[in-house]
């Protein structure tokens, strides 16, 4: 066995009942920075002394890296005879070994008996994982199987493991671990986020619940059920010159494609959309002119970039220039964090903090139809994370790639 000593957590009582645990299956639904990875490290370390077949499974590739076979290899030492790091596995002294994989190549799962199967950010996974490939896998040995993960909604496996454990059917344990109980952040730190949450919204309280305090609730309905367009739309900013001018940029410039530029300012504390150019299969040659006039306009010094097409990023800076006299805009990648940048714009309408001018049109028919939706989480299919409708949502990355890049820019995130 791995020394305690060895495990950072070691004296919390959760952890350490995790660890001791005999059952055959257990499951961890654990908020965010709550010690789950490294309680699957220890597992896994533990067990590859003891000779056993570990397989490590997390979402990527890097990930595999990252967070099991460079901090195991490092923390077992002598113990390792040998480390592949092609292969990504470690041979441990006394027989045992840790295959370290990706859901993202399942068929690289095959063809093993192994002794247990730790699954990393479960709530990730298809349920195809493990009902076709480790269920088979663990089957001729007996093998153990030890599943952990953040809850993301019912829909996933995390859920499933986490509900046989509670019903404690099939040798199944589960743990539900917040992040007071976790005891890994001081818990003046949980608690000061909890009222930053409060204070900034039913978004920003509803993510509080599921990151902090390991909540199963799923979003569902609007993304930004905050929007009232009574009190949100209005015909012109406040008179005075603006202390901010920002735009956010999305790509669309093919056919087929619609391309979105929305420009804000920043009054006082409120941010108001004032203008925007929506448009369908132009070129770059139509988008050029058009963007250099609504920058000049409004005095746009910085445009936020959807940062999937970076060379494009550096063609229109030097084509707009060319367009016409200055001051120009720079234009730079904006944070493409998705879940943040819904916060941060949910966050400035339970705020009161954000105004649509009623010409920005597009914009404006476009929040209300802006919903929660079930996306591939890559890998096999069958399992699915929430993410915003990718449809007819280009005014809605523009917006949150200008506000939340802004944002950061200036500020910390909202929590």
């Amino acid at each position: 066995m791995i020394p305690p000593s060895w495990w950072q957590y070691g004296d919390k009582p959760t952890h350490s009942e995790i660890l001791r645990s005999i059952s055959r299956h257990r499951c961890i639904a654990a908020a965010r920075r709550s010690g789950k990875t490294a309680l699957l490290q220890t597992i896994a370390a533990s067990a590859a002394s003891e000779g056993r077949a570990v397989l490590y499974v997390t979402l990527t590739y890097a990930m595999c890296r990252e967070l099991l076979f460079d901090p195991v290899r490092w923390a077992l030492g002598g113990r390792v005879i040998r480390a592949d790091r092609s292969d990504l596995s470690l041979s441990i002294r006394g027989g045992g070994t840790i295959w370290c994989k990706s859901c993202e190549r399942p068929e690289l799962l095959l063809g093993r008996g192994l002794d247990d199967v730790l699954l990393d950010e479960a709530q990730s996974m298809p349920d195809l994982l493990y009902d076709a490939v480790v269920r088979p896998l663990v089957a001729t040995t007996g093998g153990r199987l030890v599943a952990a993960g953040t809850p993301r909604g019912t829909e996933n496996l995390l859920h499933r493991f986490f509900h046989l454990g509670q019903r404690g059917l099939d040798d199944w344990m589960s743990w539900h671990l917040t992040a007071y109980e976790a005891g890994t952040i001081p818990r003046e730190e949980v608690e000061h986020a909890r009222l930053e949450a409060e204070r900034a919204g039913p978004t920003a309280q509803k993510l509080w619940k599921r990151e902090w305090m390991a909540d199963f609730a799923s979003f569902v309905g609007q993304v930004y059920p905050g929007w009232d367009p009574a009190r949100m739309v209005v015909d012109a900013p406040p008179p005075g010159h603006p202390s901010r001018v920002v735009a956010g940029l999305d790509w669309g410039f093919s056919v087929g494609h619609a391309g979105v530029i929305e420009v804000c300012a920043l009054h006082g504390t409120v941010w108001y959309v004032v203008d925007e150019i929506s448009a369908e299969g132009r070129s770059m040659d139509w988008w050029v002119p058009q963007i250099g006039r609504i920058l000049r306009t409004h005095g746009v010094r910085t445009v936020y970039c959807d940062p999937s097409q970076r060379a494009s990023i550096q063609l229109l800076q030097r084509e707009v220039r060319k367009s016409g006299p200055g001051p120009w805009a720079q234009f730079v990648e904006a944070d493409n964090a998705v879940e943040d940048g819904v916060l941060c714009v949910a966050t400035l309408m339970d705020r009161d903090e954000l105004r649509v001018i009623r010409r920005c049109e597009q914009l404006r028919r476009r929040i209300p139809g802006y919903v929660w939706d079930s996306v591939s989480a890559g890998g096999m299919a069958g399992t699915f994370r929430e993410k915003p409708r990718k449809l007819h949502d280009n005014e809605l990355d523009a917006l949150r790639y200008a506000l939340f890049t802004a944002a950061r820019r200036v500020q910390p995130r909202p929590f």
